[in-house]
């Protein structure tokens, strides 16, 4: 055997040793989890997270591994406030990791109120204190965090995030669009409307995809924004008429659909007036802080709007208090 052939032996029986220690130890977290599983699942929640504890005390090395797989089942267990507790002692003495992120931000997927997306907003601040780079975090948190910043107005700081992203060619398309999205809420007008352009060339028009009428709807309102109401009201008039009710988008449709006809001047005839003001009143309720204000101040356009007394109430007061119930 050669000296050559001595040392790659040594080498690969080093790889060999690591690869069954590593095996092992996994297989140890495996037991671990499925113990404090069975106490989650029994309600004993204390008893859980202490063989959380002890496993992280004799194999420090994996601790990170070992807590993030403790949030993830508490989670899942539904101990939100729990699994925040445990991630917040790690972020205080500066141990967070990124699948420790992700795993806490899974309890956050659901949101519902202002105050929920408050408190994902603080998470976000204290993960990103920690040292650990959002860039770090999987594709699903990566989304809610965007989701979070755009709904509590934090527009630079997604601007700032993808922006670096979009640099490295590490955004999909749908993060592409939530960068113009911010863009356009910054009021670059002129780079939404290029870049929106430069996605949609050599694409089929598709009503159905929600990637091509996202940024259909993303130039639509950047046009209104810039003051090219006649191309916008154009836009609007389109997606007015091709997206059905049941679209996800439609609601951000017929609000710019509005606001536009309001700027350019113009006037929505009796039956647009009716079947305009139906749909807005089912978006009314429901909706994110952003997405709320603008419907009601849809309908409060669309009365002024309108050439007709509304049909729904006698009041606007009446219309108002429907609208925020």
């Amino acid at each position: 055997m050669t000296q050559n052939d001595s040392a790659r032996s040594v080498h690969y029986r080093k790889i060999e040793r690591e690869e069954s220690l590593r095996g092992k130890r996994d297989q140890r977290i495996a037991r671990v989890c499925r113990r404090a599983s069975e106490a989650f699942e029994k309600g004993n929640f204390k008893r859980g997270m202490g063989v959380f504890s002890k496993a992280i005390a004799r194999d420090p090395g994996r601790s990170a591994t070992i807590c993030a797989a403790e949030i993830q089942r508490l989670v899942d267990n539904g101990q939100k406030a729990l699994a925040r507790k445990v991630f917040e002692n790690r972020a205080r003495a500066g141990r967070v990791s990124p699948p420790m992120a992700d795993s806490i931000l899974e309890a956050y997927q659901k949101l519902a109120g202002p105050e929920s997306y408050a408190k994902a907003l603080r998470l976000i601040d204290i993960i990103e204190a920690s040292g650990v780079s959002l860039f770090c975090l999987s594709q699903k948190s990566m989304e809610l965090v965007v989701r979070v910043m755009y709904d509590r107005r934090k527009y630079e700081r997604i601007e700032k995030l993808l922006g670096k992203a979009s640099e490295f060619g590490a955004l999909n398309e749908k993060m592409r669009l939530e960068l113009l999205e911010a863009k356009r809420k910054l009021k670059k007008y002129d780079d939404v409307i290029g870049a929106v352009n430069g996605f949609l060339d050599g694409r089929v028009a598709d009503f159905g995809d929600p990637t091509y009428l996202q940024a259909r709807l993303i130039r639509a309102y950047a046009l209104s924004g810039s003051g090219r109401l006649s191309e916008a009201l154009a836009e609007f008039d389109v997606l007015v008429e091709q997206v059905p009710e049941n679209s996800p988008f439609r609601c951000r449709i017929l609000c710019g659909w509005i606001f536009t006809k309001k700027d350019f001047g113009d006037f929505i005839d009796s039956a647009q007036q009716e079947r305009v003001d139906v749909e807005l009143m089912k978006y009314a309720g429901g909706l994110n802080r952003d997405r709320a204000e603008k419907t009601r101040a849809a309908l409060r356009d669309l009365w002024n709007l309108s050439t007709i007394e509304t049909v729904q109430a006698s009041t606007e007061q009446d219309y108002f208090a429907a609208a925020v119930a």
